[in-house]
């Protein structure tokens, strides 16, 4: 099977026909910049949202004047416009090495690790590269989380009312699952 180029949907086309068991050469580096992309906003977006309970619980009188339509919008596109740079320095960081032979990449979708073990010259630089730019993405968004949620913690056990507690634990229960699936899964690959 050959995905077509000019389909701007062959990942989708992939999954959608059941993993057929192949995918173009080009195909594969459309579907790497997507897992890196999607990879970083994901972290991105976790961030903000950590951020907006932030602001929400230590600081609600001023939520509004904070949190605004206009702020969030800009910081949206900063991150997106982040992530996608992530996403293409990922692809180039793979996309400039010299590939020979068959070329099977030993995953269930083409991540960069996966792509770049199969050139033909030695890749121990770019795997560095690669790590390094993954743990600078994962970690930064990871590290604000944690600060945000150690300022909540502070702000509620400094509170006199107990029921304020019980709003925060509310308020931030979801969101702490949604840290802990993501972030403490991705560590397991590790």
């Amino acid at each position: 099977m050959t995905i077509s180029m000019s389909n701007q949907t062959a990942v989708t086309e992939f999954i959608l026909l059941g993993f057929p068991g192949s995918m173009t050469f080009y195909g594969c580096f459309f579907q790497l910049f997507c897992v890196h992309y999607l990879g970083s906003l994901d972290s991105f977006i976790i961030m903000l949202m950590a951020i907006d309970r932030y602001v929400a619980i230590c600081k609600p009188l001023r939520y509004h004047s904070i949190i605004n339509n206009k702020l969030v919008t800009l910081l949206c596109y900063i991150f997106w416009l982040f992530a996608a740079v992530i996403g293409l320095a990922m692809t180039l960081i793979a996309g400039i090495l010299p590939y020979c032979g068959p070329n099977r990449v030993k995953n269930c979708f083409c991540a960069s690790q996966a792509v770049i073990v199969l050139a033909c010259v030695v890749v121990t630089l770019e795997r560095r590269k690669g790590f390094s730019i993954a743990m600078c993405v994962h970690l930064f968004p990871l590290s604000v989380i944690i600060l945000s949620y150690i300022l909540i913690i502070r702000v509620v056990y400094l509170s006199a009312n107990n029921g304020n507690l019980q709003k925060a634990f509310n308020t931030c229960t979801t969101h702490l699952i949604v840290i802990g699936l993501y972030f403490i899964l991705r560590t397991k690959k590790i």
